[in-house]
């Protein structure tokens, strides 16, 4: 590693630091992973995915109360129900079964943080070589360091970013010649998630084959490991479980899916900032879930045509996909849009390299919907008039989207020239 590099690194250091610190945490959306660990340490796998008829994020199953309070759940968090994947917690065992609940949740605290600055490395090293200095990254953090998705994601021990993260490792090693490796990171994903699993059509459309049959091979590696390792009764309690979450629509402030804005902001006004847990009407769910896979078409598209021409240039098509599968997929919380650090990287690196003022105010866009609750709060500390956005992060989500087409359309643009060997990206090997 280069001086340079040495300095980026230790800046994201810092970073992270920097957020496990200043933010605490009730560990809200870490409580259902930790008590289904126990669970399963204790053989109350019957109770691993209980929930509450009226309430769909919390439980208030006893057996889920007793194991909170003798492992030191504070009274104060909510229990969450639990809805990944049995082999999880499974996994978690030797963690959880050696530490109370806080102890755990520091741990998680600062491997969310880590995976953080690691998604700002592989973006700004890999993808963003103009971007990828000391003071842009320095300037880039100090500025996410408060940022709505991130303090969210660490307030609430969100593991979302960990999945986010290994995605993003699959597109990387499946454009390096990693396809193994590439399957394994997103079969873990979505194990997890289940819609990173979208990416398989992005790697079908981009003609990364190998990556898509090593993906398909985990998974039903990981499959069959979850049986045997847990057995078919909890197994099918997974896939109902997973049923249930599929049929329902969260009308809520946090909930910045397309589903919650159209359902919310039009159908259904009135309860648009209420916590509402309603049917999910089947067209709309069809809707949704034919958006996820037309992005992962669209986004294969443009990276097909571009790998075409020249391999150097970033996977505009892959963010755009991955955008979709957040944006579209009927519950997507506020956290969720860490993932904008991507999209945010790449548009900085495209007004460093061809000083795009359209690139810089898509920035400033992008980044003031995701934070726009931030906004809110210092506009009234002004006494300042400011017009109400609910799903700021939802808006910012749709602008990241076609940025990264406009970057696809003037890369493309750019390559068709003569003098395209010109162009200022580089090819990274790994």
């Amino acid at each position: 590693m280069t001086r340079s590099s040495w300095l980026i690194a230790l800046i994201l250091a810092l970073f992270s630091i920097a957020v496990v610190t200043l933010d605490s945490s009730s560990g809200t959306d870490l409580s259902g992973e930790y008590i289904s660990c126990r669970l399963i340490q204790s053989g109350q796998t019957s109770h691993l995915y209980d929930h509450d008829p009226n309430s769909f994020n919390s439980i208030s199953d006893p057996v889920w109360r007793t194991m909170a309070e003798t492992t030191g759940v504070p009274p104060s968090t909510l229990l969450t129900t639990f809805m990944k994947t049995p082999l999880w917690p499974y996994i978690l065992q030797p963690l959880c079964g050696r530490m109370n609940f806080p102890s755990f949740n520091l741990i998680f605290r600062i491997v969310l943080c880590v995976c953080m600055a690691a998604l700002i490395w592989i973006t700004g090293y890999f993808w963003a070589p103009r971007f990828f200095k000391p003071l842009w990254v320095l300037l880039f953090a100090a500025a996410w360091l408060r940022a709505d998705p991130l303090r969210q994601a660490v307030e609430l021990s969100q593991t979302h970013i960990i999945f986010l993260l290994l995605t993003f490792l699959a597109v990387l090693w499946a454009r390096t010649g990693r396809p193994v490796a590439a399957g394994i990171s997103l079969a873990t994903a979505a194990a997890a998630k289940i819609t990173p699993g979208a990416m398989i059509v992005y790697w079908l459309m981009t003609k990364q084959k190998k990556a898509a049959v090593s993906f398909v091979v985990c998974s039903i590696v990981l499959v069959a490991l979850t049986v045997l390792a847990v057995g078919h009764t909890i197994m099918t309690d997974f896939i109902h479980s997973m049923s249930r979450a599929s049929n329902v629509l969260l009308l809520s402030e946090g909930n910045q899916s397309l589903a919650a804005w159209w359902m919310g902001d039009f159908v259904l006004k009135n309860e648009a900032l209420g916590f509402q847990t309603l049917p999910l009407p089947s067209a709309l769910k069809v809707l949704c879930l034919g958006l996820v896979v037309a992005s992962t078409l669209v986004g294969g598209y443009c990276d097909r045509r571009l790998s075409g021409i020249s391999r150097s240039l970033p996977p505009y098509g892959a963010v755009f996909a991955v955008l979709g599968a957040t944006v579209f997929t009927p519950i997507a919380w506020a956290h969720y849009y860490v993932i904008l650090v991507v999209p945010l990287i790449l548009l900085l690196d495209e007004f460093l390299r061809r000083r795009s003022y359209a690139a810089l105010a898509l920035v400033g866009c992008i980044f003031l919907f995701a934070n726009y609750p931030l906004f809110l709060r210092h506009a009234g500390y002004m006494h300042l008039t400011v017009p109400t956005v609910v799903r700021g992060q939802f808006y910012a989500g749709i602008l990241a989207m076609a940025a990264m087409l406009l970057l696809y359309r003037r890369s493309l643009t750019e390559l068709a020239r003569p003098d395209s060997e010109g162009l200022a990206h580089r090819p990274v090997e790994v």
